[in-house]
């Protein structure tokens, strides 16, 4: 039997509202998916087109146009058992690089499918130091701290050329990204990791209000910022790095 999808299981004025926070990788959105979650309005599944923790994505890579729409099917079964929980807000966190893997096209027709959708579009304004702690978590198999004695400064060999290519491969997803967000005028928020980290209580309230809810009972997350070394206290060749972005004056700024 066929399994009941999201826009079949609830209707009329008990359907809950869908909010997805689409965010660059290494942005805060783990602290920020927990930190929501723990509002009694909100319930967000994590990552729900990530290949490695839900396997059948796999199936998905690079299909052809016409079958996107399994996509959509796979995730609004995921959004049915959500909705079960009888919250104002279900949805999920889903990294900007996690819908272009499926296919080039596939972030315009997951927003043409969820123009009625609230969207947090999480970025990173210094892209470098956002780079730089993917190549830490990848290399060290470290995506998230919980206590501070976690916190330990591991060092990493950085390949100038190929930093360079996934600064710029980042930066065209966050600028398409949002584009998409602001040509289907969904209702959308765009916060930085800098701004919600200054100030968590005003980066939450603001949240708050997009939505249209009180701030009620919000718990922050226990999660750390892992990586709170400057760039020369971490990459071994810093200096031949240094110099390579010299020529990207948008980026050598950021070090």
């Amino acid at each position: 039997m066929k399994k009941p999808m999201f826009h079949d299981l609830i209707g009329g004025h008990n359907r809950p509202k869908l909010l997805f926070i689409l965010a660059e990788p290494r942005s805060g959105s783990s602290w920020l998916l927990e930190t929501l979650n723990s509002h009694p309005d909100i319930t967000l599944a994590s990552e729900l087109y990530n290949h490695v923790l839900f396997p059948e994505i796999q199936s998905f890579h690079q299909i052809e146009k016409e079958k996107l729409g399994i996509c959509i099917d796979y995730l609004e079964n995921k959004l049915a058992q959500l909705a079960r929980e009888h919250k104002k807000f279900i949805g999920c966190k889903i990294l900007i690089n996690q819908l272009r893997f499926i296919s080039p096209g596939f972030p315009h027709y997951f927003i043409e499918n969820y123009r009625h959708a609230n969207f947090i579009f999480l970025l990173r304004e210094n892209a470098v130091a956002a780079q730089i702690s993917l190549v830490i978590a990848h290399t060290h198999h470290i995506w998230h701290c919980t206590k501070n004695e976690d916190i330990k400064k591991k060092k990493v060999h950085i390949h100038s050329p190929e930093l360079y290519k996934n600064l710029e491969r980042f930066r065209e997803l966050k600028d398409t990204t949002w584009k998409l967000l602001e040509d289907y005028d969904v209702k959308r928020i765009r916060l930085s990791y800098e701004e919600l980290f200054a100030d968590k209580d005003k980066g939450i309230e603001k949240i708050c209000t997009f939505l249209g809810i009180p701030i009620g009972r919000i718990v922050y997350s226990t999660e750390k910022k892992g990586n709170p070394f400057r760039p020369e206290e971490i990459i071994e060749n810093y200096e031949e790095v240094k110099e390579y972005l010299k020529k990207y004056p948008q980026y050598y700024a950021m070090l």
